[in-house]
C-alpha cells in the first residue's frame, strides 16, 4: 500500500517543533512528564505529514470495525501469534 515506517527520535521530535511549530515549543517544553511531548509530537507528525496513528496496545471493536467505510480487513502471517482472534 506504499506505506512507510519512521521512529522517531526525540532530536527528530525537538526539531520538528522547532522548525514547523514554534508556537507550541516552550508548552513541549514545560510539560511535566516526557510522555506528554510524545503526545504532541504524534499530533505534530501527523498534522506535518498525514498518516495514521494506531496504539498497539489497542485492539478496534470488531462489531464496527467491519462496518467502517474506511475499514480494509488484511491478516498478514508472520508464525507469531497475532492480535487477531476467531
Amino acid at each position: 500500500m506504499g506505506a512507510q515506517h519512521h521512529l522517531w527520535s526525540a532530536d527528530e521530535l525537538d526539531a520538528l517543533i522547532k522548525q514547523k511549530y514554534p508556537q507550541f515549543w516552550p508548552t513541549y517544553c514545560n510539560v511535566p512528564f516526557s510522555v506528554m511531548r510524545a503526545d504532541i509530537g504524534r499530533i505534530a507528525i501527523l498534522h506535518s505529514y498525514g498518516g495514521l496513528y494506531a496504539d498497539l496496545d489497542v485492539y478496534p471493536n470488531r462489531e464496527t470495525y467491519a462496518a467502517a467505510t474506511l475499514a480494509i480487513r488484511k491478516v498478514f502471517t508472520t508464525g507469531h501469534r497475532t492480535a487477531m482472534k476467531k
